[in-house]
Formats: structure tokens, C-alpha cells, sequence
């Protein structure tokens, strides 16, 4: 199992009553360090970020009142060399030595979330473009309009829901000038 764990490509740290006693090699390099003694020993709270305090205490009280969390909770870390991350946290209690423990799964989601960042401003920029566009506009799947802009409903003295499923065939002129 434990060859399991420090192959995982997801974070994973145990804690004893709150101390660090395990990090896997994925979770040091997550946050930037080379040895796993930097963290063993230590309180796991102590690793909060001060803005982060809400969120880990949203975290520590689904542990003492669920046993864990089941959906993931999405923190902001820097690392020890100042890099920006964003982490997705889930955890779960267990007994280990006899004592009350706790499983962190961490899930670095920094790039997933700028790519979805990135992809919802250029959807902004674009539907900006499309609906100030002074030339008509339609898009269509298959032959059939899916969308169109306030120009093409002008041009085509329409409404949008009337254009919305026809086919541009329907609205255009028997023969082309």
C-alpha cells in the first residue's frame, strides 16, 4: 500500500492528531519541498495560509462532524518558492496506532482552472463581437440556425425565436442576386 501511495499522481498526507506523519512525494513536490522531514511532526493548521483560515475551518469541522469531506474544497497555496497554486482538498478520518487520524487528498487544479478561466473570457470577448457586430450573423449546425445577432434579426425583419432551428434556405431569396 504504501508503494501505492507514494506512486500517486494525487497529494496525499496523514495526520495524527493533527501532526503531519506521513507526505507523499507528490504532495512535497505540490509544495515545493525535498524532504519529507521539513513537514513530519508538524500541525497540519500551521500550513493554512492566513487568508485560508475559513476554508480550513469549513475542513476541520466536516472531519469532526462527518468524518471527512466528500466533495472536494478548493484552497489557494503558495509555495515555499512563492508559486501560485490552487488545491483541491478532500479528506477522511481513520484509526492508525490506535488514534483518531486524518487522510488529506490534494488534487493541484491551477492549470484546470486557468484553462477554464481562459476559456469563459474568450466565450466573453467573442459573444462581445458577435452581438456588436453591425454585419449579420448566424450560426448554424447541420443546415439549421442555432444562433444569430441583433443584425441578423434586423436584416431579416425577424425574431429570434423564429430564426432559431430553420434553415437559411427558408429565409433567403429563391434566387441569389
Amino acid at each position: 500500500y504504501r508503494k501505492l501511495v507514494n506512486l500517486s499522481p494525487t497529494g496525499i498526507v496523514i495526520t495524527v492528531d493533527r501532526k503531519i506523519d506521513y507526505i507523499n512525494d507528490t504532495t512535497l513536490k505540490m509544495v515545493g519541498l525535498e524532504k519529507e522531514e521539513d513537514l513530519l511532526g508538524m500541525d497540519i493548521l500551521d500550513l493554512v495560509p492566513p487568508d485560508q483560515i475559513a476554508k480550513s475551518k469549513l475542513i476541520q469541522n466536516a472531519i469532526k462532524e462527518k468524518g471527512g469531506l466528500s466533495t472536494p474544497v478548493t484552497v489557494n497555496f503558495t509555495t515555499i518558492q512563492g508559486r501560485y497554486t490552487e488545491m483541491e482538498i478532500m479528506a477522511s478520518t481513520f484509526k492508525l496506532y490506535n488514534k483518531d487520524a486524518v487522510m488529506y487528498i490534494f488534487q493541484d487544479v491551477t492549470e484546470r482552472n486557468k484553462s477554464k478561466k481562459d476559456v469563459e473570457e474568450r466565450e466573453t470577448r467573442y459573444r462581445a463581437l458577435f452581438e456588436m457586430s453591425v454585419d449579420a450573423i448566424f450560426l448554424a449546425k447541420d443546415g439549421i440556425i442555432t444562433d444569430c445577432n441583433q443584425a441578423a434579426l434586423e436584416m431579416f425583419e425577424g425574431k429570434y425565436e423564429d430564426m432559431i432551428g430553420i434553415s437559411p434556405a427558408q429565409i433567403s431569396p429563391e434566387f441569389q442576386p
